[in-house]
């Protein structure tokens, strides 16, 4: 019950939230758009973006841009929440601007045109901010490639998108009506920074002959892909080279999908750093279609998941998905080229009566479906077509492996804005879409109708859920690589949740209130037939995620009961080989001591034979080394002696002659003295001589 009120309550501020901002005061500033003809309301236009929680709308009749600071003020019901500001161009556009595009770090916003683009510095004041704006902000605008644009005017304008790779948000593609592609750096604005031509890049296709009808058609969409490395197989070898060289090789690359008028793909690749590009294409589809999968396509997106999917849309309201895969050829040719292919699955065929204009002239529309990616959900995104807004989901993105079982979750496709009640009411297509996302406001998509009327939808972030695989139907090895929360699944209230959940709370409808009692009847009708169509379809998926769950859970018992078995089988065996391994080690034990017991045996005996000195054995060893000191110092004192009689005996007559003769009684004297000495001298040898005889014996 907690949780129902949380939702609920939710649910009521987002509605609350959704009321306020559609009655904001800057939407009032907004003229209403000359409705001259027909054929001018259902022109492209996409006059409305968002960056970080700002919105800015262009007003083409006062040339401007009016910037709705922060919708959090909205939501939080701030004193500033109905504050905006009017971004003004210094330099007023001379063309009409049909779609607006802010760079990826919100400092520049494109203002392009059939024949030109203007590039818009965007500046944020402060001061300039009230609740009614009366000073517009001056911002500085610049033509890009005037030159070009002026002198070819021939050329369209198709599309255009800034670069996801350029570090500083400065570099914006362009494709023209000529199937040429121009990269442009808003920095150096006059030229184009690479250019080409796509039919003249690529002049034959992967089998190697020319592709005749490709050079007959135009390319008419691009998208970007996910970033890939550069040294993966999908880069050509002589740009990774080129970029070593230089040193200013790119971590990341990202490829750009290009959609043909037949149908065909291209894929191509342009460095920013070394102005090198690259083409290949068209890339194979399998299987293979009569038709192409949809000869008469007019917009491609591609959704950064992964794998990634690429999503073609026809001008007959048909939809393909197809997966980015590497290709599965074996010529060692392309092994320095591209080497992918597309996988298409799946498609979503629309009721015709979406597409007709409800005129009688049946005005054709130029792209009656524009695909838009969604900035939160990478496995959702949009499609605009003369009757308001679908949102598709691929619930299988996350789980990429069901898509080669049985099971496999359809994409789920719903209806978020509706612009025409009936068919044979006038069209009234999207004249732009954009999505401002927060964590509190769920996300919210803005939109601008053709009347320059605001229309703003409430999202969910839980949206879609997987439908889990049977453990039967899982691959063995698999199953036992997996452990048990792996394999568990999530709490199955939020999955039935999930699947009975709708995108949004409430569809929004633009009805006309000039319309009969049997109009507004046939629309209860169709409407209560949808929801019960749609409702019992969800309550289906619910009932076979259920079904699914149980028979999931019932043979993960069977297969936890029969591992139980052989468990049980190995704890017997595991008890037998613990006694076993008990009674070795026990013997081994008794062993042990028993050869502990030997060694020490051993070693008593080893001791017992080595010899020990007795106390007069010791006192006569250091009796004797006393004997040895001592022999040492009468040694040296001999030596001495002996040294000193040699001195005299040299110098004596040298003594003789320089001193004075002696009287005969001190002669007899020193006669005595050193006969003294000498009897002395004897003695001593003599004792030395004992000595040594003595410690010889």
């Amino acid at each position: 019950m907690a949780d129902e009120s949380i939702d609920s309550s939710s649910s009521s501020n987002c509605l609350q939230f959704a009321k306020e901002i559609s009655n904001h005061a800057a939407f009032t500033e907004l003229s209403p758009p000359s409705r001259d003809s027909q054929e001018a309301i259902l022109q492209n236009k996409k006059l409305v973006t968002a960056y970080d929680c700002q919105v800015f709308i262009w007003n083409e009749e006062k040339k401007n841009i009016v910037h709705v600071v922060n919708t959090k003020a909205i939501f939080y019901n701030s004193g500033k929440s109905h504050h905006f500001q009017v971004l003004k161009c210094t330099k007023p556009t001379q063309f009409q601007v049909n779609h607006i595009q802010i760079n990826n770090n919100g400092s520049y916003l494109a203002l392009v045109g059939q024949n030109a683009i203007d590039i818009m510095e965007l500046v944020y004041r402060s001061d300039a901010i009230k609740q009614h704006q009366e000073d517009a902000t001056i911002c500085r605008n610049f033509p890009l490639d005037s030159s070009y644009f002026n002198s070819h005017p021939e050329v369209e304008i198709l599309q255009c998108k800034w670069h996801p790779g350029s570090k500083f948000g400065l570099h914006l593609v362009v494709l023209t009506s000529h199937s040429m592609l121009r990269v442009y750096n808003i920095s150096k604005p006059d030229v184009a920074q690479v250019e080409f031509t796509i039919h003249e890049s690529i002049p034959r296709n992967k089998s190697g002959y020319f592709n005749a009808l490709s050079a007959a058609s135009r390319v008419i969409s691009f998208d970007f892909g996910p970033p890939i490395d550069n040294d993966v197989r999908m880069v050509k070898s002589d740009i990774s080279s080129n970029n070593d060289q230089q040193g200013t090789s790119e971590t990341h690359i990202h490829p750009i999908y290009l959609l043909q008028d037949d149908g065909d793909i291209y894929i191509a690749v342009v460095n920013l750093k070394t102005k090198l590009s690259y083409f290949e294409g068209p890339l194979i589809i399998r299987p293979a279609s009569d038709d192409n999968y949809g000869a008469d396509a007019c917009s491609i997106i591609c959704l950064p998941t992964k794998p990634a999917v690429i999503v073609i849309a026809t001008l007959n309201g048909s939809i393909f998905h197809a997966i980015v895969t590497d290709s599965e050829s074996d010529d060692e040719a392309l092994e320095s080229t591209f080497s992918v292919e597309l996988c298409a699955f799946e498609s979503v065929n629309l009721d015709p009566a979406l597409f007709k204009t409800g005129s009688d002239d049946m005005i054709d529309l130029p792209d009656p479906v524009i695909l838009q990616a969604d900035t939160l959900q990478s496995n959702c995104y949009f499609f605009l077509h003369p009757s308001g807004v679908h949102s598709v989901l691929l619930p299988w993105i996350d789980n990429i492996t069901a898509i080669a079982s049985d099971k496999v979750t359809q994409c789920r496709v719903e209806c978020l804005i509706c612009t025409r009640s009936f068919a044979e009411s006038p069209a009234t297509p999207m004249w732009g879409l954009t999505q401002v996302n927060d964590c509190n406001l769920s996300y919210i998509v803005g939109l601008i109708s053709g009347s320059n009327e605001c229309v703003v939808v409430p999202l969910k972030f839980d949206y879609g859920v997987d439908v889990p695989l049977l453990v039967s139907e899982m691959d063995e090895l698999a199953i036992k690589n997996k452990s048990d929360d792996q394999l568990t699944t999530e709490n199955l209230v939020d999955a039935i949740r999930k699947v009975l959940g709708k995108r949004t709370s409430v569809s929004k409808v633009i009805g006309n209130d000039s319309m009969s009692q049997e109009q507004i009847f046939e629309i209860l009708t169709k409407t209560t037939g949808d929801l019960r169509k749609n409702h019992l379809k969800n309550f289906h998926i619910a009932c076979d995620i259920i079904e699914h769950r149980v028979q999931n859970l019932a043979d993960r018992k069977v297969q936890q009961n029969s591992q139980l078995l052989l468990l049980n089988v190995d704890v017997k065996n595991m008890k037998a080989e613990i006694s076993r391994l008990r009674e070795k080690y026990q013997q081994a034990k008794e062993k042990q001591e028993e050869i502990r017991k030997r060694t020490r045996k051993i070693l008593a005996n080893i001791q017992s034979f080595i010899p020990v000195k007795a106390d007069a054995e010791e006192e006569f060893h250091s009796d004797i080394t006393e004997i040895d000191a001592n022999l040492k110092d009468l040694r040296k004192g001999v030596d001495n002696v002996i040294k000193k009689c040699r001195y005299y005996e040299e110098n004596q007559a040298f003594t003789k002659a320089e001193t004075s003769s002696l009287p005969e009684r001190d002669m007899a004297v020193i006669h005595e003295g050193l006969k003294a000495e000498n009897d002395v001298i004897k003695d001593l040898i003599q004792k030395v001589k004992d000595l040594s005889s003595q410690v010889s014996q």
